[in-house]
């Protein structure tokens, strides 16, 4: 009897996974464990390491670049962290750098996740490090701590429309067609490098529409997308 296997539709997969996805980059001088301590003190959740992973350096035949790995998953609000630093490839002179120039990515994964890397995003760039009601006097100065501490530059990511990948990095330059076209590569180059950290993050991805739990997402075959799309700017 011939064993059916069922075909994965992996574009339409990570098209799904990126509507409920939100990616901040940062280039910092800050150690892995410290950048985590900070994350958990600011935002009130349990960063914890993991096991490294490894992935195909970008640009390279076989060269692999290991990476730490943070995470924390609340199943109450629905809401994933994952925290990868890639530090010790992004500071090698010897590497290929032409995959990603960022040290820390922080990918945040739920329904309510845009408007989360939003909010954390502005603060990290001193957008409401005083007119925020929540940030209190000690949470200030935390702040201006940790952005202190080695953070050089904060990037917020929206990959949610393939066809329309978005960015703090540089804005839109249609006006200029070479400008325009160096920026598409830059970030079809950085949603690649994100989907190749999903892969290797399988066991670590949640899986709310059936549990709140991950449960093998590489190896469900593609069906009804569930998830409610980001809300629109």
């Amino acid at each position: 009897m011939v064993k059916k296997v069922l075909d994965f539709d992996y574009q339409e997969y990570f098209n799904e996974m990126f509507e409920t996805t939100t990616v901040l980059m940062w280039s910092t001088h800050c150690e892995p464990y410290t950048f985590a301590y900070y994350i958990n003190k600011l935002y009130g959740i349990k960063l914890v390491r993991k096991n490294n992973i490894s992935i195909k350096m970008p640009h390279s035949h076989n060269e692999m670049i290991e990476c730490s790995v943070y995470h924390y998953q609340s199943n109450v609000e629905h809401m994933a962290y994952l925290l990868i630093d890639s530090s010790k490839y992004v500071r090698d002179k010897q590497s290929n750098k032409k995959g990603t120039i960022f040290d820390k990515t922080l990918l945040l994964i739920g329904a309510d996740s845009e408007d989360l890397a939003k909010s954390i995003y502005e603060e990290m760039i001193g957008q409401n490090l005083f007119r925020n009601d929540t940030l209190t006097e000690n949470r200030g100065q935390t702040l201006q701590e940790f952005l202190q501490s080695g953070i050089l530059e904060s990037v917020l990511f929206d990959f949610s429309n393939p066809d329309e990948l978005e960015t703090t990095y540089f804005r839109n330059s249609l006006k200029d067609a070479n400008l325009e076209a160096k920026r598409q590569k830059f970030l079809n180059d950085q949603r690649t490098f994100v989907t190749e950290l999903m892969l290797a993050l399988n066991d670590l991805m949640p899986n709310f529409d059936i549990d709140g739990q991950s449960n093998d997402r590489f190896m469900r075959p593609s069906g009804e997308c569930k998830r409610c799309k980001l809300p629109s700017e």
